[in-house]
């Protein structure tokens, strides 16, 4: 059966975190597809937000799991080589305007029956 790499990430969760910890030092280089790399960074931050602890032995939160994964980057722990990336900021750009025109349309609506009301 047909496997992705973020499959697999998220299937070695507990391994991933501790390997990520700050005491292990580990890293991770993702190579391929931008929108699998997405994935793959989404599934190092649920291995971190399921089993990475706090200095205080605690769990860490969907916020801390998300600052962890920034700062992995940072410091050049979690690296990228991938390719389709401008597709991907087109798709961004369109859906962005799409968005933008409708939420202009729906103000232009909200002003027009305002407008009729006072009349």
């Amino acid at each position: 059966p047909k496997q992705y790499v973020q499959q697999v990430l998220g299937g070695m969760g507990a391994e991933l975190a501790a390997m990520l910890s700050e005491e292990a030092g580990g890293h991770v280089y993702v190579c391929g597809d931008a929108r699998m790399a997405d994935a793959c960074v989404d599934a190092i931050k649920e291995a971190v937000h399921q089993f990475g602890k706090n200095e205080d032995g605690s769990g860490m939160s969907a916020m801390q799991a998300a600052l962890v994964t920034t700062k992995l980057k940072r410091d050049n722990r979690l690296q990228f080589d991938v390719w389709g990336i401008m597709a991907n900021v087109q798709e961004s750009v369109e859906h962005f305007q799409k968005k933008r025109t409708q939420a202009a349309k729906e103000w232009l609506k909200k002003m027009h029956a305002h407008d009729d009301e006072e009349e």
